[in-house]
């Protein structure tokens, strides 16, 4: 029992040295203090409780996220966990019914990664907004995104205390700014690849952020996939939901539980 305790004390106060980090803030974003992303949901493992990726609540039993992040998963691996991210954490949890894949999905190409998971039904919370705009014709506007994952330049956890620092960080936001990604070429299929709005600027998606949401006005306009650094420039692949919005409202219709928002 004391060294559960002295281990909880070590990782309260490692998570405070973070935060007085200036260049630690997605990478290098910021906490959800107003609770702008209230939609926004945490892919958990059941076996223990650890963060894996990021949803967005669609309606009461509905979880919208990349098919890469729940494609080897069954129902019983993972939860829903829920609530107020503006804290440090919460202990709301929905179970999952099913897992619905894009049929088109590819891993290997990155193609259609998107995924719905049926889930226990959540009640308290704003649902996300999807917008139907071709998603072409975003290029070129300021955009914000959030996700549950690693705030560090590391792409991956170097030991468990990372592990167990990062459950306690609240949801962070970036900001970035919509452009083509026909010059990236593993980016370039049907995609949006969101670039810091100031070159000098390195904020950028991480692991765990995969199936967050990209924000424009309110509205999701796509989900994270992937990130890329070249020359330079930290850039940030997203599967746009213009492309998805009548099969999302078919899978969502044919099962039930839907109030009809999408």
């Amino acid at each position: 029992m004391m060294s559960i305790f002295l281990l909880l004390l070590m990782v309260e106060f490692t998570v405070g040295a973070i935060r007085s980090k200036n260049d630690l803030r997605v990478y290098a974003g910021e906490d959800d203090t107003k609770g702008q992303f209230s939609f926004a949901v945490i892919l958990i493992y059941v076996k223990n409780n650890l963060r894996f990726c990021t949803g967005n609540l669609l309606d009461f039993s509905w979880v919208l996220t990349s098919a890469h992040c729940v494609e080897t998963r069954t129902p019983l691996d993972m939860s829903i966990k829920y609530g107020d991210f503006t804290m440090l954490e919460t202990n709301k949890i929905a179970k999952v019914f099913q897992i619905f894949l894009h049929p088109s999905f590819s891993h290997v190409h990155g193609f259609n990664d998107i995924a719905l998971i049926f889930n226990e039904k959540i009640n308290g919370l704003p649902f996300g907004k999807l917008l139907a705009l071709d998603y072409k014709t975003l290029f070129g506007l300021p955009v914000r995104y959030a996700g549950f994952g690693r705030i560090t330049k590391d792409l991956r956890p170097t030991s468990h205390l990372d592990i167990l620092e990062e459950q306690l960080i609240p949801l962070q936001v970036g900001r970035g700014v919509v452009i083509p990604c026909e010059s990236y070429e593993s980016f370039k299929y049907s995609t949006l690849c969101i670039a810091p709005r100031c070159t000098k600027d390195h904020q950028q998606a991480r692991s765990g952020d995969a199936g967050g949401p990209l924000m424009y006005r309110g509205w999701i306009i796509g989900i994270e996939r992937s990130i890329l650094t070249k020359d330079n420039l930290a850039i940030t692949q997203y599967i746009p939901v213009s492309l998805y919005v009548v099969w999302i409202r078919n899978i969502m219709q044919s099962v039930g539980n839907y109030t009809g928002r999408v």
